[in-house]
Parts: structure tokens; C-alpha cells; sequence
């Protein structure tokens, strides 16, 4: 590779830092959007799911993978077997969703780019930037869309209309 290429893939490359900051930054849209919605309302974006079944799946998500990276998990038969809960408060579900995030964004930088951590993918990329990109891809394609969208909200008339997610999926 030449001396331009590299320069080309330094500036384009997400950094563990980056991809930790953009999970952050969807949860934090996940937990705003779930603030005071209908829990069992239908997720837009997957109808058989309601808002709590996507919050626990997102956080329990966020929280498992968290373990394995803080733990170096290498081994699939170590893997943790146990799930964080879903607190039962609705108002605690922000507090729950960013620390999991944080916690994950975290473990993922403290451990290296390179730490021997399980990748279930077998695609040559290291557990760590497995586990960050597959959660953040998740969250994002799961997430709601800006604001939230109207079946979640408890009113019945939109101050705005909902804008499309950053990232489009084809």
C-alpha cells in the first residue's frame, strides 16, 4: 500500500473511540425516545417487538457483550450465561441503556483493538472490533428514528416530523 493509501484508510478508519461514541450517541436516542412512551407499544422499525422487548434486548445486548470483552472471553464455552434485567421502572431504562453502553465502549478501548476476545463472525477482525461494530449496527437498525416516532409517543400530534436515521441499511 502506498504512502496516500494509508493516509486515505487513517482518515476513513473508525477508531474503537468513535465507534464507543456512536453507541453512546444512539442510545442516547433510544432512551429519549423511550422516555414517558406506550411499553407495549409496536418498534417501527421491527412491528413484532414492543418498546420494552427492544429496550431489554438493546440493553441485555450492551450488557452481555460488556462481560465478554471486560473479561477477555477467547472461549465460547466461557461465555456468560446470565442477562442483566430490565429494571421494572420505566424511568430507570435511560440510566440503564447509556450505562451499558459506556460500559461496552469502555471495555472495548481498555482491552485493545487486537484483545483475544471470542468473534462468533470467524471474519478475521479482532473480538473487540467485532463485539463494537455488530452492537452499534444493532442499535442503529433497531434504534427509533428522530424524533420518536409516532406509535411511541404519547401524545397524538408530532412536533415535528421523524427524520430518517443517519446511516441507511440497503
Amino acid at each position: 500500500m502506498n504512502t496516500s493509501d494509508e493516509r486515505l484508510r487513517a482518515v476513513i478508519e473508525l477508531t474503537l473511540e468513535r465507534y464507543g461514541q456512536g453507541l453512546v450517541d444512539q442510545i442516547a436516542q433510544l432512551a429519549e425516545a423511550a422516555r414517558g412512551a406506550v411499553v407495549d407499544a409496536a418498534v417501527p422499525r421491527c412491528p413484532e417487538w414492543t418498546l420494552s422487548q427492544l429496550v431489554e434486548h438493546v440493553g441485555q445486548t450492551q450488557h452481555w457483550v460488556a462481560s465478554i470483552v471486560e473479561k477477555r472471553v477467547s472461549d465460547p464455552s466461557q461465555l456468560p450465561t446470565s442477562v442483566a434485567a430490565l429494571p421494572a421502572d420505566q424511568d430507570a431504562w435511560a440510566s440503564w441503556l447509556a450505562e451499558g453502553a459506556s460500559r461496552l465502549g469502555a471495555a472495548c478501548v481498555d482491552a485493545d483493538a487486537d484483545a483475544p476476545v471470542w468473534n462468533p463472525a470467524g471474519d478475521g477482525l479482532s473480538g473487540t472490533r467485532f463485539w463494537l461494530r455488530r452492537v452499534l449496527a444493532e442499535t442503529i437498525i433497531h434504534g427509533p428514528a428522530r424524533p420518536p416516532p409516532l406509535a411511541w409517543s404519547t401524545s397524538s400530534t408530532p412536533s415535528s416530523p421523524p427524520m430518517r436515521s443517519p446511516i441507511t441499511w440497503r
